[in-house]
């Protein structure tokens, strides 16, 4: 069985994707045109003008009957559709795992499944970015089922071809850097990565000046056994997939490490919320409902 027939049979079970109308949390407030014209914005509300904050276009002139009268304008809730870019983090760090399991994997091709279909059925557009130190996967946002399952191909046959050896390194800004020159709307960006060594992203002016404009979020995948050995007694050769470099730990040092990168972890998750960007850490057999209660909060946030 092919990788890409493998997680399609993982995917089989879920039906309608994630049960939340969709992913992205934001609604974008605008101008209000006309009934019949720009069907892309809902009405909102009137309010008074404030000039402030508000170009005199914007203003309800028909609702000024004289001269000295208050000023009004139209606001509407946009509704034009958000694509969803999905950034995965194709790296030879999703590889690792002390027991031959490929868990974080798994994990990134499932929940990109999950994801895509999720958008697809709700007749969002969908676009695909994968990254190791530069872009290797580049997919336009498009709408439907059959564009969600092609994404998902493209990441099984790049996995399937490309060894570990050859995806070394990985350069989350230079993946923000190329969506921000492909998109030129707004964009909910989902960046899929275990997110190793991401910890000085979070002091990146990038990310800060795309908060107005656009929406992120970090979806951490993340390997509870990835550290976990059989016996106390011995050690264990330890590669860094990114680099190649070698280390041998002691067996009884592995829950150590494990907690140094939980913590490390948790301090870039709360960098992050800092600047308004919501994160999950996700894990191999409990993501979908993860992915489920992680964006029905979302909504309910909003």
């Amino acid at each position: 069985m092919t990788l890409y027939e493998e997680t399609i049979a993982s995917l089989a079970k879920i039906k309608g994707g994630i049960p939340v109308k969709n992913l992205s949390s934001r609604e974008r407030v605008g101008e209000h045109k006309s009934v019949f014209r720009d069907q892309g914005m809902d009405f909102h509300q009137l309010r008074e003008y404030d000039p402030d904050r508000d170009p005199v276009n914007r203003i309800a002139w028909n609702l000024s009957a004289q001269p000295g009268d208050d000023l009004w304008v139209r606001e509407a809730i946009e509704t034009k559709d958000t694509p969803t870019v999905l950034l995965a983090d194709l790296s030879s760090s999703i590889d690792f795992g002390m027991n031959g399991e490929l868990s974080k994997r798994k994990l990134l091709l499932e929940c990109t499944g999950i994801l895509a279909l999720s958008a697809a059925h709700v007749q969002d557009r969908v676009g695909l970015v994968g990254f190791t130190d530069k872009i290797v996967i580049d997919e336009p946002a498009k709408t439907g089922a059959d564009h969600a399952y092609y994404l998902i191909s493209r990441l099984c046959a790049f996995l399937e071809q490309v060894p570990a050896r050859e995806r070394r390194g990985t350069d989350l800004l230079a993946a923000f850097a190329h969506v921000r020159e492909r998109y030129a709307g707004s964009i909910l960006a989902i960046v899929l990565s275990d997110c190793i060594g991401m910890e000085a992203i979070d002091e990146s002016p990038l990310i800060a000046r795309r908060a107005p404009k656009h929406e992120c979020i970090f979806l951490m995948l993340d390997d509870e056994r990835e550290f976990e050995a059989k016996s106390r007694f011995g050690s264990v050769a330890v590669e860094n997939r990114e680099t190649g470099e070698r280390a041998v730990v002691p067996m009884r040092k592995l829950p150590i490490l494990r907690k140094v990168i939980e913590a490390r972890r948790e301090k870039f998750r709360e960098a992050l919320r800092e600047k308004g960007i919501d994160s999950a850490v996700l894990t191999y057999g409990s993501h979908f409902e993860q992915l489920t209660a992680f964006f029905a909060e979302r909504k309910e946030g909003s």
